[in-house]
């Protein structure tokens, strides 16, 4: 199911290589997102700038370095610190920070400009797109919001606990 839905993804990415539009917002069906969603994104468009990225994290899991270990999962991403496994970033570290080690594509914002290196990343679809991604030999560039706006429903065994970023006042 989840290879099912990068191809899912690699298929928005091919159809909007050509949009106008500086940036493609992708979300799933089940991703919960707090009451203040649409203004949020109104103010993040002044942020996009400060920091170049590929996928730009608006939701994800972030004990995903917990669940690959407690599940033995051997993968691009699961390996024991594959890369540096950062902490999660502080509301002093700014708005778009690098993201540390996640997965989840339960929404995220991706520039036009950044659609022809995620197709070449996912060629050839070994991995979720999710798990893909961060294999350094790709070299995408992968930012998170700070702190992250939502939050997947609670569909799976793990859930990120960002439900307490809903409530801060800062973006």
């Amino acid at each position: 199911g989840e290879i099912g839905v990068c191809y899912s993804q690699k298929k928005a990415w091919q159809e909007n290589i050509n949009n106008p539009k500086p940036y493609i917002f992708m979300i799933e069906d089940d991703v919960h997102f707090p009451a203040n969603f649409y203004s949020r994104m109104g103010e993040l468009i002044d942020h996009l700038s400060d920091r170049p990225f590929d996928v730009l994290f608006l939701a994800r899991h972030t004990a995903a370095y917990d669940v690959c270990r407690d599940r033995n999962w051997d993968y691009v991403g699961c390996i024991p610190d594959p890369y540096p496994v950062l902490g999660e970033p502080n509301p002093e570290d700014g708005t778009i920070v690098p993201a540390p080690y996640s997965w989840g594509m339960f929404a995220y914002v991706a520039p036009t400009s950044s659609l022809q290196k995620l197709l070449d990343a996912h060629e050839v679809i070994e991995h979720p797109c999710d798990v893909q991604w961060w294999d350094k030999k790709h070299g995408l560039e992968l930012a998170t919001i700070n702190p992250l706006w939502g939050d997947q429903h609670s569909t799976g065994s793990y859930t990120s606990g960002t439900s307490s970023s809903w409530n801060n006042d800062y973006l």
